[in-house]
């Protein structure tokens, strides 16, 4: 792994087909020491941009804020991987007394040349009947792995 400056896009769950360059690309599963490593290291060059499928502010999208939000936990606290709901917040400065914020969506990073999609996944393990559907899973944390979109 090269310590030079690349960006690097994460998403939970979702890749599109504009993240992907016409050509040649490279699709691998990585260890979770790399997934961390590449991480930590765009995180420190001011290079990690998170994306998402799902517009995250909007109130209805709630699930989809709850899901990133307890896979945020899961890869802190189980993995060391330091990504919070705040990385997927962008916060526009303005003129106005009030900032504006947005997410960047998903659609808008291509992989190319120094630039890599990290995609983590996860299945959920049934917990059993309860009271709310959205409490009947967990994520699975055997089940996470970290795939890499890299230009070849």
């Amino acid at each position: 792994m090269t310590s030079e400056a690349s960006h690097l896009f994460v998403s939970f769950w979702h890749v599109c087909l504009n993240n992907l360059p016409v050509g040649e690309f490279n699709h691998r599963l990585i260890h979770l020491e790399e997934a961390r490593t590449l991480i930590t290291l765009a995180r420190q060059q001011k290079q990690l941009l998170c994306v998402s499928n799902d517009d995250l502010l909007a109130p209805y999208h709630e699930r989809a804020l709850n899901k990133h939000r307890e896979l945020c936990e899961v890869l802190q606290s189980s993995f060391g991987i330091h990504i919070t709901l705040q990385d997927f917040v962008l916060n526009s400065a303005t003129d106005s007394d009030e900032p504006l914020y947005s997410i960047t969506p998903l659609q808008i990073v291509q992989v190319q040349k120094n630039k890599k999609l990290l995609v983590i996944t996860c299945s959920y393990e049934w917990l059993g009947v309860q009271e709310k559907i959205e409490t009947a899973f967990k994520v699975s944390l055997s089940s996470i792995e970290f795939h890499l979109f890299e230009q070849v």
